[in-house]
């Protein structure tokens, strides 16, 4: 017993590794698939993409021939899904090494490498980077909402004020408080902080109607002006609420670009 479940762990040969891998994923063992891979987080979440290669859209990984340089190995790779166009790679590499007698596989640099399915995969098993991409697109869309109930809360407040922005940046959350259900909305998913979402106080005390162009100027930001904060996408993006009341991610780029004078 003890030998048989040995074999099921240990590769003899690169080849084997290999081969071993992608049976193991195929099956939807991803355990299995993970102590093949050098370096890899015994510990990381991975029930997200344990889901994916157990679920009933799961794609079926074939190799061609295993050809071996060194410590490379190439192959065609081809993906099948149940429905869709397969994915192929032709002379797709990976690099192994041997650890106490044992093959592995050298997990890929990135896992949105579309150059190589290998790479990308076993960079994918190697932490918890589904679980991290899911954890970071579930706290931004709270965060979008978020932003978009202080948006539509500050426009009711100037509706009650003659349509005139009666609020600046210091008093804004106690100005719109109520007419949101809880001031735990301003605590930004991103950051963990509730002090980061910005009024723009360059519209204080101005009529909704003189706006020039409500949609594209901004009502409410991650950080003020000058010091936007950026704690989406891997620090990429932030978020903006425009006067119009909708709710937008954007980048350093686009946020340069901003109007803020009405």
């Amino acid at each position: 017993m003890l030998v048989a479940a040995l074999a099921l762990v240990l590769a003899n040969t690169p080849e084997d590794a290999l081969k071993d891998f992608v049976a193991a994923l195929n099956r939807g063992d991803v355990t299995a698939a993970v102590k093949l891979i050098d370096g890899a987080d015994p510990l990381a979440d991975r029930k997200e993409i344990t889901k994916i290669f157990n679920g009933p859209d799961r794609f079926k990984i074939e190799l061609g021939p295993i050809r071996r340089t060194g410590d490379k190995l190439t192959v065609d790779v081809e993906a099948k899904q149940p429905k869709g166009e397969s994915l192929k790679v032709k002379g797709d590499t990976i690099d192994v090494v041997q650890r106490e007698g044992n093959w592995l596989l050298v997990p890929g640099k990135s896992p949105t490498d579309q150059k190589t399915l290998l790479g990308s995969l076993t960079a994918v098993l190697k932490n918890d980077f589904i679980a991290k991409q899911a954890k970071s697109a579930a706290m931004k869309t709270a965060a979008l909402s978020n932003l978009k109930q202080i948006a539509l809360a500050t426009l009711m407040l100037a509706g009650d004020s003659k349509d005139v922005l009666r609020l600046t940046s210091k008093n804004a959350e106690s100005r719109i408080a109520p007419y949101m259900r809880s001031l735990e909305i301003f605590k930004d998913p991103g950051t963990g902080r509730s002090d980061v979402y910005t009024f723009n106080s360059l519209l204080a005390n101005t009529s909704v109607a003189s706006v020039e162009s409500p949609a594209e100027t901004v009502l409410w930001s991650i950080g003020p002006k000058g010091a936007i904060l950026y704690p989406y996408s891997d620090g990429k993006q932030t978020l903006i609420a425009f006067v119009d009341g909708h709710v937008k991610s954007m980048t350093k780029e686009q946020v340069e670009k901003l109007r803020w004078k009405p």
